[in-house]
């Protein structure tokens, strides 16, 4: 994901702060951590569930190959809402009005959504 070029840094850089704050004291195992990213549906398919299934379905691969915890970066209100109706609880908040890349608010311009939430969930 990270060759998709320079115009993604500003992506890579909130996500990255967000993931260093998540792990800092804490120790991730390989094989228990069930790492949720980009979940986007269609416009057409809106109102369909899909977005609700796609997670349904990724938790219950995911508790059955035995992780323990799953953790996602939701990055606007939909995916946040579809998230902690499955339980998975708020950490951390990379609010796009303060965030800067280079010095620079590149995020400033999103209006509907506040920011970036890294929320997990207990698998077992």
């Amino acid at each position: 994901m990270r060759q998709l070029g320079d115009n993604y840094d500003p992506l890579w850089a909130i996500l990255d702060d967000l993931d260093n704050r998540y792990k800092q004291g804490r120790v991730l195992p390989k094989g228990e951590y069930l790492h949720f990213f980009l979940l986007a549906v269609n416009p057409r398919q809106s109102g369909k569930n899909v977005a609700k299934h796609l997670v349904q379905t990724c938790l219950e691969n995911g508790i059955r190959k035995g992780y323990k915890t799953g953790v996602v970066e939701a990055t606007g209100i939909v995916s946040q809402h579809i998230f902690r109706k499955f339980g998975f609880v708020a950490r951390f908040e990379a609010p796009y009005k303060t965030f800067t890349f280079q010095g620079k608010p590149v995020f400033s311009s999103i209006k509907d959504h506040h920011g970036i939430i890294l929320m997990d969930k207990a698998l077992i």
